[in-house]
């Protein structure tokens, strides 16, 4: 599992499911600002190894919701290319 929380507003937690699926949250808590609407978003994301310890493909989405507003949704799908090792890597997204 991994926390991040970067300059008090931005934060995010995701944790893996197997070794192929993770899950995550995050949370920009603008309700500290006089009851601004707060950005809510779960992330999704399944890796496959196509060659083992060289390439590895990945696809995944980020869907959320604005907190006290009505009808701000947002979402964006991705895709990853990992090449090389867990260790050592070079990875390219798009999304």
């Amino acid at each position: 599992m991994q926390y991040q929380n970067i300059w008090i507003f931005l934060n995010l937690v995701n944790a893996g499911i197997t070794d192929r699926f993770t899950m995550g949250v995050g949370l920009i808590p603008l309700f500290l600002l006089e009851g601004a609407p707060t950005p809510f978003w779960i992330s999704t994301k399944y890796a496959v190894p196509v060659v083992e310890n060289r390439l590895i493909l990945g696809v995944g989405a980020l869907i959320g919701t604005t907190v006290g507003a009505t009808g701000e949704h947002f979402g964006i799908a991705h895709g990853t290319t990992t090449f090389a090792s867990r260790n050592a890597n070079f990875s390219v997204g798009s999304g």
